[in-house]
């Protein structure tokens, strides 16, 4: 009787085959998160300047605000603007 006929081969290529894609994945896992850690370095001086860029509006539109609110609870001290 043959290895085939009693089902060994089958098992053990369905083994291998298992085993083989469970590596695979995990290459392909090890891959992504390679190739997502070089994107984001490669993108942090943007990420940086962009943060920076907001701050700096946030700065401003508050000093806006806080005058725009200054002129509503005392209209007298801006008769002449």
């Amino acid at each position: 009787m043959s290895a085939q006929a009693i089902g060994l081969g089958r098992q053990t290529t369905f083994h291998a085959t298992t085993i083989g894609d469970y590596f695979m994945h995990i290459l392909k896992l090890i891959c992504l998160t390679v190739f997502q850690l070089v994107k984001q370095v490669w993108f942090l001086p943007k990420s940086v300047a962009n943060a920076v860029q907001q701050r700096r509006r946030r700065v401003v539109l508050k000093a806006l605000e806080v005058e725009r609110l200054d002129r509503i609870r005392n209209p007298s001290k801006y008769l002449g603007k």
